[in-house]
């Protein structure tokens, strides 16, 4: 029998829309060590994220109720000191609403992903030691930022022909007309 850990578990607090994507990545982050808290809804994230300790907030770009970037400014609103972590499915060209900007050393999760990327983009996110602004900005307003100092989504055809979590949502999604 192990020794009980002196030190608390880190918290995540994980929202995906897709319960496939969610209840998987939450499986693989308790089983990682994590104290994980999570849910589809970005405005009940926000509730939940009042309650007790926060490290991380791993959240999807895209979701119906709220973006992964409105969340993030409205947590980091209440909760400064949380880090964040984005992962997303979809290309620039269908999230052309956003235009994520990262520095080269700000994690990004590309879905669909492994068990060792998503423990190792958490990891890196969660090591990080300056909480720096959400380096996000929407399209719609001007940026002087250079285009080679943009990271942009894959899109799906870039995608790895690795099958990872979030590629039953790729397929499904791509199967299905709207």
């Amino acid at each position: 029998m192990a020794a009980p850990s002196s030190k608390p578990a880190e918290t995540i607090l994980l929202v995906d829309d897709d319960p496939e994507v969610l209840s998987l990545a939450a499986d693989i982050l308790r089983a990682a060590g994590y104290a994980v808290l999570s849910t589809r809804d970005p405005r009940e994230a926000l509730r939940i994220s009042r309650a007790g300790p926060l490290h991380l907030l791993l959240t999807d770009v895209v979701m119906p109720l709220m973006s992964g970037r409105r969340l993030a400014e409205e947590l980091r609103s209440i909760r400064p000191e949380v880090k964040v972590l984005f992962m997303s499915a979809y290309s620039i060209e269908t999230v052309k609403d956003y235009l994520i900007l990262l520095a080269p050393e700000e994690p990004f999760l590309v879905k669909p992903f492994t068990m060792i990327e998503l423990k190792s983009k958490v990891r890196a996110a969660l090591e990080k030691r300056a909480r720096r602004p959400v380096a996000i900005r929407d399209t719609r307003m001007r940026s002087s930022v250079p285009l080679e100092a943009t990271q942009r989504l894959p899109s799906r055809s870039s995608a790895s022909a690795t099958p990872g979590i979030g590629a039953s949502d790729r397929r499904n999604r791509a199967n299905s007309s709207v």
